[in-house]
């Protein structure tokens, strides 16, 4: 039977030393690819500072005859009501995202703008967090190809927009889509 080996106190010393060098590296490394929550520029999903809104662009599909594009709205308070008619969008009713007396509405909504020349039609759809949605739709011009009767005007990867404003996602046959955000 073979003698069994030694563990000095210097090889605990430098295992233990060696381990804590790894563990803060990775720490340090980990706090440094965490995204930011604030209202800094390097946080494509962070929640905007006061009286801000983030707009989020996300082209789905672009193309001749078809058309998808998304917008995530992140703002830095509470909206309670959502509503829609034609390419006007209001989102209304604020309150403090950390109120402790406020209830309903939130902070996070999505706007889908999708077109198909097969049916020739476009719609969006505004669906908030809290499971409020409001749809419209609306006919496409015959004979112009998709790409040519919508115009994407929020193309920015991610925007920081003050409130209350005015946003205009895009230009539908002329017409702008437009999302009316109060602070």
């Amino acid at each position: 039977m073979k003698p069994r080996a030694r563990i000095t106190p210097k090889t605990v010393a430098v295992i233990t030393l060696g381990l804590g060098i790894a563990s803060a590296l990775v720490g340090g490394a980990y706090l440094l690819i965490q995204p930011r929550i604030g209202g800094d520029m390097s946080a494509l999903l962070g929640v905007p500072t006061s009286g801000n809104v983030r707009v989020v662009t996300t082209p789905i599909e672009t193309g001749t005859d078809k058309l998808h594009y998304k917008w995530s709205l992140i703002g830095s308070s509470n909206w309670r009501k959502a509503s829609g008619t034609g390419t006007d969008f209001v989102l209304s009713d604020t309150y403090p995202l950390n109120s402790a007396t406020e209830r309903g509405g939130c902070h996070i909504y999505e706007a889908d703008l999708t077109a198909d020349k097969a049916s020739g039609k476009w719609a969006v759809t505004l669906h908030g967090s809290d499971g409020t949605t409001v749809n419209t739709e609306g006919a496409l011009p015959a004979g112009k190809p998709v790409s040519s009767a919508i115009q994407i005007s929020q193309t920015a990867a991610s925007a920081r927009v003050g409130t209350p404003n005015n946003i205009t996602l895009a230009q539908i046959d002329g017409k702008p889509l437009r999302l009316s955000v109060a602070r």
